[in-house]
Parts: structure tokens; C-alpha cells; sequence
């Protein structure tokens, strides 16, 4: 009879029912002792703080004693539904708990069921491992106890991941040696070892997992990795990049992407963790991520005036051909840019086409980039600077063009424009890369 409600599922009251019914008034306290309950009566798991005692019991208002009152009656009425201990399991996992190895023996040599679950639904081996037992985890291994079974309850699991929590490392190795599995899942085929990385258990113990089976290319329930996971929902933010350091080491996708096909290396840049990015780029990730909109990587550096990022990515293969989500090049949009400080333009522009971008693009309405380089020389507001018009030309840039921004009716080509204007270097650039004198 006790084995025929193992399957019904747990029906613990939600947490906010955790409490029972109110104290009685200070006044009802002062009842005789002999209708009072005794504290032993009373299971510590009643209480926030562990406590059997009354007056440790939080304050309460009216309406959350009328909560309690109904999780007493939800209780009352799923009893029958419960999961009774079978006889001396509950001692049995007391003394697991507190690692009594002779007081184990002596209840399995009585015949005690090693596999049983006490009132709370854990078995004898969770119970040691969470204690960090490991000689009663040994006795109970011996003894032919499950290490993939879970208990009872919304937040069981394996006795490996008790031991983990618990931070006991001869309790996870010894169970790792009996054949533990790190890679265990859950009914919905949710690995256990997922909610350890979005926690905030140490990159050792993690690193110690993953080196004993736990996938590093585990997924969530909706497709996303668990290095994503890492990345975006980790509890402890102080040690996320060395957390996603551990799984990468240990096989994770350098590629991996989100649920809506967003890159790490893309992730990893949102959130400005330079040295990720550096490093996921020197273990070889790919250079042109894009985002949901199709914008590169490179141009969204580029946009930004991230130098740095856009270096490292064109290092690494990035294509400066790349046009954004408008179809325009991205040497055409450095070079017009109105509110790029000249600085930056110029070694934003300069590293693209030290890279290989095209030098004989345009924009929308035509305008070549070279003519984009020269709008300081061709509106007068500033000293010539050959360095961007002749990396241009290098990279195939019309020498015999004519510059469309130069005011008047007849368009100069930049030879004619360069003589005009007396520009004697403009001029001798122009010819030295095949401009037309005649």
C-alpha cells in the first residue's frame, strides 16, 4: 500500500501557504502547560528559520492568517495523497544526514528500504549527500542505494547535486566514481547541470562536472545554450566570464547563438566584455555575426566609433565589404559620416581598407567614397590629407572621376579640380594613379 502512491505528484502548497496558523495572543500563551504543544511536535520545517519555538515565528496581519489557515486545510485534505515513510526510513535518513555509519548498518540489516524517501520526500543517499557524508555515502552505495534517484517533490534531484550544493568534494567524487551522472536531466529532459551554471556555484565545481560528463552544449527547454545561459541569466555576475571561459574549455560552441539566432560574440560586445570577445575571436569564432536586423557586427563598431572592436574583428576576417541592412558600404559611411571626429574617421576608414574594402564605392546618390574623402578639400575648411584619398585609389578608386559636389555647372574630373584649386599634391596623386592629363 505504501508503494502505490509513489507516482502521485507532489502537492505541497505554493511557498506563500508556508506558514501555519498565527500564535495565539500573549495573553492565550499563559494556558496551562499541559494543553500547550510541545515544541518536539512541531517539524522545523514549519519554519523560515528552522525554529520549533513559537516566538521565533514571524509577525503576521489578518489576511496572511487567513492563508495559513487555508494552506491547513489544503494540507488536511491532500494527506491521503501523500507519500507515507516506509518503516525506519526516516531514521534511516536521519542517520545518513548526520553520517552515523553504524546506526546505517544496523537499519539495513533490519531490512530498512535504502531506496525509501522520508516525510520529505528525499531517500537516504540525498540525505547523506547533502550532509557531505561520504562514509555513509559509501555504506549506502554498498548497500545498493540509487545515485540517479530523486526524491519526491518540485525541487528534486540527483544525490550529486545535493553533494554539490552541499560543497562537499569527497562526497561528489566518491559519487562521480560509483557512476553519478553529471549530465543527468530532469522529467522535461532538463539537465540538472544547467541550473549549476545560471547559479552561482564556483567555476571549480563546474569545471570538476563538466570534466566528469556534464555537457557543455546543453540547451534549455526553448534552444538556447548553456553558455548563452551563462552569459546572460548567471545569479553570481561577478564570475560570468570565467564561467563562460570553463565551458568553452570544455567544448562549448565558440559560435553558439541565442534563441533568436543572436551570436555569443555579438552577446559578449553588447555587454562590453572586450576580453571575451578578444578571446572568442582568438579561438577562431566567426568574425561576421550579425543581429536580428542583418547589421554586422563590423558596422555596428563602425557606427560606434569602437575602434577596438573593429580592429580585432577586421584582424580576425572580417568582411569590410559588408554592406549594412541599406546596402551601403561601410567606407561610404565612415567617410560621411558628419559626426565622426576626423580622427576617428580617419583611422576607421583607414583600417577598412588596409583590409581590403572596395575604394570604388558609392552612396545612394552616387557620390563616390574618394569624393567622401576630399568634401574638407573641396569646401575649403581644411589642410589637404592625402593619407585616405590615395588609400582610395590603391584599392581601385576612379583616378578620372568627376567630383559631383564641386559647385558650378561643369563637374570637374579631380585632376582639372586639383589644378584649379592649385593643389600640386592632390594633382600629382591623381596622375600618379592613371588620371588623364589631356
Amino acid at each position: 500500500m505504501t508503494n502505490s502512491v509513489r507516482d502521485v505528484p507532489d502537492i505541497d502548497p505554493p511557498e506563500y501557504l508556508a506558514y501555519d496558523a498565527p500564535p495565539p495572543p500573549p495573553s492565550e500563551k499563559k494556558a496551562d502547560s499541559a494543553h500547550a504543544i510541545p515544541g518536539s511536535t512541531k517539524s522545523e520545517a514549519d519554519w523560515a528559520d528552522g525554529s520549533n519555538g513559537y516566538d521565533n515565528k514571524p509577525s503576521r496581519e489578518p489576511w496572511t492568517g487567513f492563508m495559513s489557515s487555508l494552506a491547513d486545510t489544503f494540507k488536511a485534505a491532500s494527506a491521503g495523497l501523500r507519500t507515507k515513510p516506509e518503516p525506519l526510513v526516516s531514521a534511516l535518513c536521519q542517520a545518513a544526514m548526520i553520517g552515523n555509519v553504524t546506526q546505517l548498518e544496523s537499519l539495513l540489516a533490519q531490512g530498512t528500504n535504502v531506496n525509501g524517501c522520508n516525510e520529505h520526500g528525499q531517500t537516504s543517499l540525498i540525505c547523506a549527500s547533502i550532509g557531505g557524508q561520504s562514509a555513509a555515502i559509501e555504506v549506502l552505495l554498498s548497500a545498493g542505494a540509487d545515485h540517479r534517484a530523486c526524491g519526491e517533490g518540485r525541487r528534486a534531484k540527483p544525490p550529486l547535486f545535493h553533494a554539490v550544493d552541499a560543497g562537499s568534494r569527497a562526497a561528489v567524487e566518491l559519487l562521480l566514481k560509483h557512476h553519478a551522472d553529471a549530465n543527468q536531466s530532469d522529467w522535461f529532459g532538463l539537465a540538472y547541470f544547467i541550473s549549476l551554471v545560471v547559479g552561482d556555484t564556483s567555476p571549480e565545481w563546474l569545471s570538476l562536472l563538466l570534466s566528469n560528463g556534464a555537457d557543455a552544449c546543453a540547451k534549455d527547454l526553448i534552444g538556447r545554450p548553456l553558455v548563452i545561459l551563462a552569459l546572460d541569466k548567471r545569479k553570481k555576475v561577478e564570475d560570468v566570464e570565467e564561467v563562460v571561459r570553463v565551458l568553452l574549455r570544455h567544448g562549448a560552441g565558440l559560435d553558439s547563438r541565442d534563441a533568436d539566432g543572436t551570436a555569443l560574440l555579438y552577446l559578449c560586445s553588447r555587454q562590453h566584455r572586450v576580453a571575451l570577445v578578444d578571446e572568442l575571436l582568438d579561438l577562431g569564432a566567426d568574425p561576421n555575426p550579425e543581429d536580428l536586423s542583418g547589421i554586422s557586427l563590423l558596422a555596428t563598431a563602425v557606427a560606434h566609433s569602437d575602434r577596438h572592436l573593429a580592429k580585432a574583428l577586421l584582424k580576425h576576417g572580417a568582411d569590410p565589404n559588408a554592406p549594412d541592412i541599406y546596402g551601403s558600404s561601410l567606407i561610404v559611411n565612415v567617410l560621411r559620416e558628419p559626426k565622426l571626429n576626423p580622427a576617428d574617421r580617419e583611422a576607421l576608414a583607414e583600417m577598412l581598407l588596409e583590409h581590403g574594402a572596395h575604394g570604388d564605392k558609392k552612396d545612394a546618390y552616387g557620390v563616390t567614397a574618394l569624393e567622401h574623402s576630399l568634401t574638407p578639400i573641396i569646401q575649403g575648411i581644411s589642410s589637404v590629407n592625402l593619407k585616405i584619398p590615395e588609400l582610395l585609389l590603391r584599392q581601385g578608386a576612379d583616378p578620372c572621376q568627376r567630383l559631383t559636389k564641386v559647385s558650378g555647372g561643369d563637374k570637374p574630373t579631380l585632376l582639372a579640380f586639383a589644378i584649379e584649386r592649385e593643389l600640386g599634391d592632390l594633382a600629382a596623386l591623381a596622375q600618379r594613379y592613371g588620371a588623364d592629363a589631356g
